[in-house]
């Protein structure tokens, strides 16, 4: 049992600092800070949705890291990573047979 606790915690503490790094990331250069959050250069208001992303990231990151705060850090960066994906999905639905379009 203190194993498995052991690995959650250090699991959570990676996962965590991850969202804190690609948040910085984000806030530093002011923009997405990776392809895969892929927000096209024709939306409205692009650059203050990189800020407030990056913001969320930093924020859930830290929320998920303190175990009073860790489900509401995961929910906010689980609805974060799900537009993302979402994102994705309307791509993939114009080329469903094209990798990384």
């Amino acid at each position: 049992m203190a194993d498995a606790l052991r690995t959650s915690k250090l699991g959570t503490c990676v996962f965590g600092g991850a969202a804190i790094a690609l948040g910085i990331i984000g806030l530093i250069s002011r923009n997405f800070a990776v392809d895969w959050q892929h927000v096209g250069p024709d939306v409205h208001h692009r650059h203050a949705l990189a800020l407030l992303a990056a913001a969320c990231e930093v924020a859930g990151g830290a929320a998920v890291v303190w175990r009073r705060t860790a489900r509401a850090g995961a929910a906010l960066l689980g609805v974060l990573y799900a537009i993302f994906v979402f994102l994705w999905l309307r791509q993939a639905a114009k080329a469903p047979l094209t990798y990384d379009s």
